[in-house]
Protein backbone atom coordinates (compact mmCIF):
# COMPACT_ATOMS: atom_id res chain seq x y z
CA UNK A 1 0.00 0.00 0.00
CA UNK A 2 1.30 3.13 -0.41
CA UNK A 3 0.98 6.76 1.03
CA UNK A 4 -1.78 8.21 -1.04
CA UNK A 5 -3.54 4.59 -0.65
CA UNK A 6 -3.01 4.93 3.24
CA UNK A 7 -4.51 8.28 3.12
CA UNK A 8 -7.70 7.09 1.15
CA UNK A 9 -8.19 4.40 3.89
CA UNK A 10 -8.08 6.76 7.01
CA UNK A 11 -10.24 8.91 5.13
CA UNK A 12 -12.51 6.14 4.38
CA UNK A 13 -12.44 5.28 7.67
CA UNK A 14 -12.88 8.64 9.48
CA UNK A 15 -16.02 9.34 7.05
CA UNK A 16 -17.50 5.94 8.00
CA UNK A 17 -17.28 6.65 12.19
CA UNK A 18 -18.00 10.40 11.47
CA UNK A 19 -21.64 11.02 13.49
CA UNK A 20 -22.15 14.20 12.08
CA UNK A 21 -21.65 15.81 15.77
CA UNK A 22 -17.91 13.99 16.21
CA UNK A 23 -15.78 10.79 15.18
CA UNK A 24 -16.07 7.48 17.22
CA UNK A 25 -13.10 5.67 17.64
CA UNK A 26 -15.23 2.24 17.18
CA UNK A 27 -18.98 2.07 16.72
CA UNK A 28 -18.97 -1.06 18.89
CA UNK A 29 -16.16 -0.79 21.32
CA UNK A 30 -15.90 3.18 21.48
CA UNK A 31 -19.57 4.88 20.57
CA UNK A 32 -18.96 8.03 22.45
CA UNK A 33 -16.40 11.04 22.05
CA UNK A 34 -13.19 10.77 23.91
CA UNK A 35 -11.14 13.35 24.35
CA UNK A 36 -7.49 12.68 23.19
CA UNK A 37 -9.13 10.75 19.98
CA UNK A 38 -10.90 13.45 19.32
CA UNK A 39 -7.52 15.97 18.88
CA UNK A 40 -5.80 13.73 16.91
CA UNK A 41 -8.74 12.98 14.70
CA UNK A 42 -9.15 16.69 14.44
CA UNK A 43 -5.68 16.91 12.95
CA UNK A 44 -5.79 14.24 10.91
CA UNK A 45 -9.16 15.80 9.15
CA UNK A 46 -7.34 19.53 9.51
CA UNK A 47 -5.33 17.83 6.13
CA UNK A 48 -8.34 17.32 4.05
CA UNK A 49 -11.75 18.46 5.69
CA UNK A 50 -10.58 21.78 8.20
CA UNK A 51 -14.27 22.24 8.71
CA UNK A 52 -15.33 19.10 10.05
CA UNK A 53 -12.26 19.65 12.77
CA UNK A 54 -13.59 22.62 13.54
CA UNK A 55 -17.02 21.15 14.68
CA UNK A 56 -15.23 17.84 16.33
CA UNK A 57 -13.61 20.47 18.75
CA UNK A 58 -16.52 22.70 18.88
CA UNK A 59 -18.68 19.58 20.06
CA UNK A 60 -16.29 18.74 22.19
CA UNK A 61 -15.56 22.45 23.95
CA UNK A 62 -19.28 22.43 24.60
CA UNK A 63 -18.75 19.76 27.24
CA UNK A 64 -16.58 21.63 28.93
CA UNK A 65 -17.50 22.15 32.53
CA UNK A 66 -17.60 25.74 34.18
CA UNK A 67 -13.77 25.34 35.77
CA UNK A 68 -12.49 24.83 32.49
CA UNK A 69 -12.15 20.72 32.36
CA UNK A 70 -12.41 19.17 29.24
CA UNK A 71 -13.87 16.09 30.01
CA UNK A 72 -11.76 12.88 28.98
CA UNK A 73 -15.33 11.42 27.51
CA UNK A 74 -18.95 12.45 25.93
CA UNK A 75 -21.54 10.61 26.35
CA UNK A 76 -23.50 10.31 22.66
CA UNK A 77 -27.01 9.72 24.35
CA UNK A 78 -27.86 7.50 21.73
CA UNK A 79 -25.70 4.90 22.74
CA UNK A 80 -26.26 2.82 26.26
CA UNK A 81 -24.21 -0.37 25.33
CA UNK A 82 -20.76 1.19 26.84
CA UNK A 83 -20.16 0.86 30.28
CA UNK A 84 -19.21 3.21 32.66
CA UNK A 85 -22.27 5.22 31.82
CA UNK A 86 -22.44 8.78 32.12
CA UNK A 87 -24.38 8.28 35.30
CA UNK A 88 -21.73 6.21 36.95
CA UNK A 89 -19.52 9.69 37.14
CA UNK A 90 -22.40 11.27 38.87
CA UNK A 91 -21.16 14.41 37.88
CA UNK A 92 -24.55 16.07 38.58
CA UNK A 93 -22.73 16.19 42.13
CA UNK A 94 -20.66 19.07 40.38
CA UNK A 95 -21.67 22.77 40.46
CA UNK A 96 -19.21 22.67 37.86
CA UNK A 97 -20.36 19.73 35.24
CA UNK A 98 -22.33 20.62 32.52
CA UNK A 99 -26.27 20.21 32.10
CA UNK A 100 -27.10 19.90 29.19
CA UNK A 101 -24.65 16.43 28.43
CA UNK A 102 -23.58 13.62 30.33
CA UNK A 103 -19.61 13.26 30.46
CA UNK A 104 -17.08 11.49 32.33
CA UNK A 105 -15.48 13.41 35.40
CA UNK A 106 -12.10 13.03 34.62
CA UNK A 107 -9.83 14.42 31.86
CA UNK A 108 -6.77 13.43 29.63
CA UNK A 109 -3.94 15.75 28.88
CA UNK A 110 -3.99 18.47 27.13
CA UNK A 111 -3.65 17.95 23.51
CA UNK A 112 -5.99 20.67 22.35
CA UNK A 113 -3.69 23.29 21.46
CA UNK A 114 -2.39 21.26 18.92
CA UNK A 115 -5.04 20.12 17.31
CA UNK A 116 -6.20 24.22 17.00
CA UNK A 117 -2.77 24.39 15.53
CA UNK A 118 -2.98 22.17 13.16
CA UNK A 119 -6.42 23.08 12.02
CA UNK A 120 -5.39 26.53 11.85
CA UNK A 121 -1.91 25.40 10.16
CA UNK A 122 -3.53 23.45 7.13
CA UNK A 123 -6.95 25.49 6.51
CA UNK A 124 -7.24 27.44 3.50
CA UNK A 125 -9.08 30.06 5.01
CA UNK A 126 -6.27 31.43 8.05
CA UNK A 127 -9.13 33.69 9.16
CA UNK A 128 -10.66 30.20 10.68
CA UNK A 129 -8.14 30.45 13.39
CA UNK A 130 -6.41 33.67 14.50
CA UNK A 131 -2.81 33.73 15.59
CA UNK A 132 -3.96 35.68 18.74
CA UNK A 133 -7.30 34.22 18.87
CA UNK A 134 -6.60 34.28 22.63
CA UNK A 135 -6.59 38.35 22.24
CA UNK A 136 -9.47 38.60 20.43
CA UNK A 137 -12.03 36.08 22.32
CA UNK A 138 -11.25 37.72 25.47
CA UNK A 139 -12.66 40.80 23.92
CA UNK A 140 -15.64 40.57 24.47
CA UNK A 141 -16.81 43.08 22.00
CA UNK A 142 -15.40 40.79 19.21
CA UNK A 143 -17.58 38.32 17.64
CA UNK A 144 -14.84 35.43 17.60
CA UNK A 145 -15.24 32.44 15.03
CA UNK A 146 -15.26 28.83 16.16
CA UNK A 147 -12.05 28.28 16.58
CA UNK A 148 -11.47 31.79 18.23
CA UNK A 149 -13.79 30.50 20.72
CA UNK A 150 -12.40 27.38 21.56
CA UNK A 151 -8.87 28.65 21.76
CA UNK A 152 -9.93 31.63 23.97
CA UNK A 153 -11.60 29.14 26.17
CA UNK A 154 -8.72 26.85 26.73
CA UNK A 155 -7.14 29.79 27.99
CA UNK A 156 -10.03 30.35 30.10
CA UNK A 157 -11.17 33.68 29.08
CA UNK A 158 -14.06 32.76 27.30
Amino acid sequence: MDASELVEAAKKVLDGNWTGKFTIPSATLYPHQWSWDSCFIAIGNSYFDPDRSMKELEYLFDAQWKNGMIPHIVFNEKEKTYFPTAEYYEITRSPNAPQHIGTSGMTQPPVHALACFYIHHNSKDQTKMLPNAVQYCCNSEIDCNSLSRISGRLFGCC
